[in-house]
């Protein structure tokens, strides 16, 4: 199929890998071999998976490197790179509820800005993440206050804040909206709003699920719905959760792919 596809013009291909590596280290060799990747590098790569490997492949590169997986017992699978979605400018929803019609996000002033049916969700993924702190900070003695979301050396740094966040996914379009725990407005929820965000984001999730019952959950969603240990929906950034958000997506088509007849 590859080589078919690459018959029509210059194509890039991306690499989905399905199961995580017995021995890493294996898999970050593969990498520096193939890809001529730094091994610091392949070894990030390596340890991201399952996921989708971050580097665009020829033709070749990739039917090389995923009969070289497999060899480990790996499952993975070569897709074009205009089939891996991008959620790069996902918009951030302030304002949303759940209502009979679907999932409505609103404006700054209470307009509908767009309706979602809920046949049209296709997804949902909830991760904690570490948030961006815009708190002044000090530098020393007669410093003077700045705001920054960067560290820097030798300052007294305030401890890092973490929220949560969810990705909701729709398939027709194809696109997504990303929910911060701390920065929703929750008024629909109405006699059902608590005191805790944390508390009316569960509220928001269930809600999205008990109207959308086709909805699929990622491990992680289900792990903070269902009260798991946080290490089980904890995620280094929001950024790995937008791509976590991506490899259960093109998972969840390959199953679907899969179990359709023939």
């Amino acid at each position: 199929m590859v080589d078919e596809l690459s018959q029509e013009g210059k194509v890039s291909f991306r690499l989905v890998v399905f199961a995580e590596p017995d021995d890493v280290h294996a898999l970050r060799d593969l990498l520096v071999e193939h890809l001529g990747l730094h091994p610091s590098d392949a070894q990030i790569h390596s340890q991201s998976v399952p996921g989708v490997l971050p580097d665009s492949l020829n033709p070749m590169q990739a039917d090389i490197l995923k009969n070289r997986i497999h060899e480990l017992g790996i499952n993975a699978q070569v897709i074009l790179q205009q089939d891996v979605p991008d959620f790069t400018h996902t918009a951030v929803v302030h304002h949303a509820r759940c209502i009979e019609q679907g999932l409505e996000t609103l404006g700054h002033h209470g307009e509908q800005e767009s309706l979602i049916p809920w046949s049209e969700i296709e997804l949902i993924n909830v991760g904690q993440v570490p948030l961006e702190s815009s708190l002044p900070y000090s530098t020393g003695v007669n410093s003077v206050l700045v705001t920054s979301s960067r560290p820097r050396i030798g300052t007294a740094q305030i401890k890092e804040s973490k929220g949560l966040e969810a990705w909701v996914v729709r398939n027709s379009p194809l696109e997504a909206i990303r929910v911060e725990h701390n920065q929703m407005n929750y008024e629909y929820l109405a006699d059902r709003k608590t005191e805790s965000s944390t508390e009316n984001f569960r509220l928001f999730l269930e809600d999205i699920l008990s109207f959308g019952q086709a909805v699929y959950q990622t491990p992680s969603a289900r792990a903070f719905l269902q009260r798991s240990t946080l290490n089980q929906y904890e995620f280094a950034s929001s950024k790995n959760l937008q791509q976590n958000t991506t490899y259960h997506l093109l998972l969840k088509q390959r199953i679907n792919s899969a179990a359709a007849p023939e």
